[in-house]
């Protein structure tokens, strides 16, 4: 019979192992998180005696996919570890994805359907049995009536159950869309290119230079250890960050001038004669006319807009001309989201002027054509009736008015597949649980960044709990047990491809080593490998527009280079860390990191500079309230000499309501955002005073 762990056992294991160190602070402060911690048992897995064993398998907290080995006993997972030379994630593992086991316990953690009941309170809900939750949904998806009344919100794309998505809304004429965020938005280099090559990736690992405009490289982007450490960064962006203070050279601009720098750096590198004229003239359909803007705008202009030294400004220029391969980023911030279209095309041109489509080191082809999909912005307001959200983990936060404004007003339905009542769960009338991590299989893929294709499955090793379904089998529900519907049978069918194929490598986590694709992949993927594609040849310089397509493109990027935005008043700026931007649910031993370590910034702490916050009256470590157009947010006030007068950073996660142990409430900072007309809200006006 398997012995339970008991709350006496499990301090006297911690007081025995403080034997000889009772004049170290360290096992005093261990037994007082542990009494705490035993005060919420029912947070911590109770571990059964049997075999300890350990097993190859991949993260799914976020879509950085890292591979992890995982320890259990009994068939209970208690330890999670990094697999050294993963090539999704080269070694290393996040904060929270050393406690992704915990995620099976998390408070909010879900076992039967849910139904809002709105009257009683904006959370209020009663269980409801699966077989009446699934009935419901199939009434409510047959009532959306119309072409388009019926979305899915698809946090990963590209993977087997986003094809079951699309059958799912195929015979209802319903909409697939992908979830806003990414860590580098892709839609204006789709709009520059007149013949997209299909899906690319970022070569950072051949890189020498790489000109990041915002993108958290260092914190957390892409993969953990996914980075190379000889390439030099430039990091533009206003806010201190762990990635501009640990770069080689940081440029800390105006807020929102960041399409006026990159237009200012084309100037540097198109009169010093870096660019290859003659080719941009020829594939390039306003490359004339761009030529003249940027000219247009000399370096001493542009120091004036973004605060930047003609002399800093100059230097990087000629540091990314001249060291190549050579990289341009138009980042997302997981908080902060994307930023706005002109800055995107004005970032991602750069790489047109010095050769970097293409070649190694640069924007680079991946192999699998991508699935047409819509942007939430693309759809009309007012249209969806029904909306479907996808459990998976988005990569940044946004704010819920993107998804509310097109939604067909009070009629419209939610309904949220998901393991927890957290997070965008809290938004929908109806939520159907899904399995935690570890609890099925699921499919990884590649980080939308990656320079190459790749598939790799989160083994199921511990049994979702009964009447939990698999996603897949939820989908195969709605859509009336429809024939084809079957999850594992189209996972196999998309390894029997790759087999055909004969491309690519495998990487098996045994032996530290990746060899040619060749015999059985399926069972080399159960047992933790992982498959990667191998790189397509460069493509030739496709056709483009530097400044996008519409016959205002001029004007729009005359105004965002020369006009400078929020020049009076406080401005407010959110940031997040990538899997905690928002109030999903997070791994309850995450709590002590966030809350007490202060190594990571929590929900609502605000960072401004001294003599800003002590004009508006506040006081360092004090309340303030925030306010703008769409509400009011009480912070917890820092002052830092490193943040610009007259902007506020505030994080806009953890929600305290991630761990499961304070009640959650509607909306977060990222709520307040104002959204221009290109689905962007990084900047804000704001007022500030104290709380």
């Amino acid at each position: 019979m398997d012995r339970q762990v008991t709350r006496r056992g499990f301090l006297a294991l911690l007081g025995g192992g403080a034997v000889g160190t009772v004049f170290s602070p360290l096992p005093w402060k261990l037994l007082d998180d542990a009494a705490i911690w035993t005060q919420n048992w029912s947070w911590l897995p109770r571990l059964p005696r049997g075999e300890v064993r350990t097993h190859a398998s991949h993260c799914t907290l976020c879509p950085a996919g890292c591979g992890i080995s995982v320890r259990t006993v009994g068939g209970e997972p208690f330890g999670i570890s990094p697999i050294p030379g993963h090539p999704l994630s080269g070694g290393a593992l996040c904060p929270l994805g050393f406690a992704a086991h915990h995620m099976a316990y998390h408070p909010c953690r879900l076992t039967d359907p849910i139904r809002r009941v709105r009257e009683r309170g904006p959370l209020a809900h009663v269980p409801i049995a699966m077989s009446e939750a699934i009935s419901e949904a199939r009434a409510w998806i047959g009532a959306a009536g119309g072409k388009g009344a019926v979305a899915v919100l698809d946090a990963r794309p590209e993977r087997v159950i986003s094809t079951l998505y699309r059958w799912l809304l195929e015979p209802l004429g319903g909409v697939y869309v992908a979830a806003p965020g990414g860590e580098a938005s892709f839609d204006a280099l789709d709009e520059m290119l007149i013949d997209p090559p299909g899906p690319v990736g970022l070569d950072l690992a051949a890189a020498r230079t790489c000109l990041s405009f915002g993108a958290p490289l260092l914190d957390g982007w892409g993969s953990p250890g996914a980075l190379p450490g000889d390439v030099h960064i430039i990091q533009i962006e206003t806010r201190p960050s762990r990635t501009a203070l640990h770069a080689g050279r940081w440029l800390r601009l105006h807020p929102g001038t960041e399409a006026t720098l990159a237009l200012g750096i084309a100037h540097v590198i198109l009169a010093e004669g870096w660019a290859n004229e003659p080719l941009l003239r020829e594939r390039g359909a306003d490359f004339a006319t761009y030529r003249q803007l940027a000219l247009d705008l000399t370096p001493a202009r542009t120091a004036e807009l973004t605060g930047i030294g003609e002399g800093e400004i100059r230097a990087a220029a000629r540091r990314f001309a001249q060291e190549g391969p050579s990289l341009a980023l138009a980042g997302t911030d997981p908080g902060g989201g994307p930023l706005p279209r002109e800055a995107q095309l004005a970032v991602w041109g750069l790489n047109l002027l010095v050769g970097s489509f293409g070649p190694p080191g640069g924007i680079v082809r991946r192999r699998a054509p991508a699935a047409p999909r819509r942007r939430l912005g693309d759809l009309p307001d007012r249209s969806i009736q029904l909306l479907l959200l996808d459990p998976s983990v988005t990569e940044a936060a946004f704010p819920w008015s993107l998804v509310a404004r097109k939604l067909a007003g009070d009629q419209a339905k939610v309904i949220s597949l998901s393991p927890y009542d957290a997070g965008m769960a809290l938004r929908a009338d109806l939520v159907l649980p899904a399995p935690a991590p570890m609890e099925t299989r699921d499919e990884v893929t590649a980080p939308a960044t990656a320079p190459a294709d790749a598939l790799a499955l989160s083994r199921p090793l511990r049994r979702p709990p009964k009447g939990v379904l698999p996603v897949g089998e939820m989908l195969r529900q709605l859509a009336g047990e429809a024939a084809g519907f079957d999850y594992e049978a189209l996972l196999r069918e998309k390894v029997a491809a790759i087999e055909a194929s004969a491309r690519g490598s495998v990487y098996e986590p045994a032996t530290g080593e990746s060899t040619p694709l060749s015999g059985d992949l399926t069972s080399a993927l159960e047992e933790g490998a992982c498959w990667v594609d191998e790189r397509p040849a460069a493509w030739p310089l496709p056709e483009f527009r530097l400044l996008g397509g519409g016959a205002d493109a001029r004007e729009r990027m005359r105004r965002a280079v020369f006009e400078r935005p929020n020049d009076a008043g406080l401005v407010l700026m959110p940031w997040g860390w990538r899997g905690a931007a928002g109030a999903g649910a997070l791994p309850q031993v995450a709590a002590k990191l966030y809350r007490e370590s202060h190594l990571r910034g929590e929900a609502d702490s605000a960072r401004i500079h001294p003599e800003t916050g002590r004009s508006a009256g506040l006081r360092d470590g004090g309340r303030a309230r925030l306010g703008t157009p769409a509400g009011f947010r009480e912070v917890v006030v820092a002052f830092d000499a490193a943040v610009l007068p007259g902007v506020i950073h505030v994080a806009t996660g953890p929600a305290n309501s991630s761990f499961g142990d304070v009640e959650p409430v509607l909306g977060g900072l990222v709520d307040l955002c104002r959204i221009d007309e290109s689905g962007s809200w990084r900047l804000t006006p704001v007022t500030v005073g104290e709380a």
